[in-house]
């Protein structure tokens, strides 16, 4: 019997309760395998140069205390996941991805059956639009159906299918 798949993203800094809640009640009722994936975005590590008499410096102490921290969040969020799939009995499997989310995501969408997302998650906002130009790009390029959660979400009475009509 085939085993459906469901991935619920994550930026590994934040976690979202509501799309975990959400996610983990879909693969409750459908018998589905739940992926929690973790993004870490490292583009960071670009942009971490200070400069001094036009030379580019790097503050290595500065860049290894940020990855620490980053790392005990991550670690954190990912303790809270695998609770919250533990006391509801589904299977669930973790997968840590760092680097460029987007890129990172839509690997992970390749052999999905569904990707469930908060509608606020986004990565190196340059203003306030919503959504998100990292969603616009994920809806674009996704390799199955995206399901766009809102910040609270209680019960689900509506679905909206949208299709562009395009294989990519």
């Amino acid at each position: 019997m085939y085993q459906k798949k469901i991935l619920v993203a994550f930026d590994g800094l934040h976690y979202q309760n509501d799309s975990a809640r959400f996610a983990i009640q879909l693969a409750a009722s459908s018998h589905s395998l739940l992926v929690g994936v973790f993004l870490h975005d490292l583009r960071y590590m670009n942009l971490s140069y200070s400069y001094g008499w036009d030379m580019p410096v790097v503050s290595y102490p500065d860049i290894s205390k940020i990855e620490q921290t980053d790392k005990l969040t991550i670690e954190k969020n990912i303790i809270h996941f695998t609770n919250a799939c533990g006391a509801s009995g589904i299977q669930f499997k973790i997968h840590r991805d760092s680097g460029v989310p987007l890129q990172d995501l839509l690997q992970e969408t390749t052999f999905a059956d569904l990707l469930v997302i908060d509608s606020h998650t986004g990565f190196f906002r340059l203003n306030d639009n919503e959504p998100a130009s990292f969603l616009k790009d994920l809806l674009l390029d996704a390799e199955c159906p995206v399901l766009i959660v809102p910040g609270k979400t209680d019960k689900v009475s509506n679905i909206i299918l949208a299709y562009d009509g395009q294989d990519n």
